[in-house]
């Protein structure tokens, strides 16, 4: 029981705030996922479990977060254009917008592409 309650919480992505997202997202040495949600949108909820498998599969080379975009109004408004859930891949001070797909959403495969994708693309520029 100990060991399935562990898995449980290894899973789990961590809620931050404004008060500490600088440094845990803008000044983190890995590039951070955070994912802006709200309790309130359906497509929020269906969208965290596959969040956070992404998450256990990518822990050594990326930070995971998520923001409640309802409690959390300084950072919806400084990074939040289009309605959530919205997807951002910080990297130190700059980052990318997860593009929203109209027809699929955010499912797995594509998500899962695009960080797939992301981190090859900065492991390369790390090289140079």
């Amino acid at each position: 029981m100990a060991q399935q309650e562990t898995d449980k919480e290894k899973n789990e992505v961590s809620s931050i705030t404004k008060d500490v997202f600088s440094l845990f997202v803008l000044y983190s040495w890995n590039p951070s996922v955070v994912m802006f949600t709200r309790e309130s949108c359906p497509m929020c909820v269906r969208l965290k479990p596959i969040y956070k498998r992404l998450a256990s599969k990518y822990e050594n080379e990326l930070n995971f977060f998520q923001v409640d975009a309802d409690k959390e109004e300084e950072l919806r408004k400084k990074f939040i254009t289009d309605g959530v859930p919205t997807i951002h891949v910080f990297i130190k001070n700059d980052y990318i917008e997860v593009p929203f797909r109209k027809t699929t959403g955010y499912s797995e495969t594509y998500l899962d592409g695009f960080l797939t994708d992301f981190l090859r693309r900065y492991k390369n520029e790390k090289k140079n």
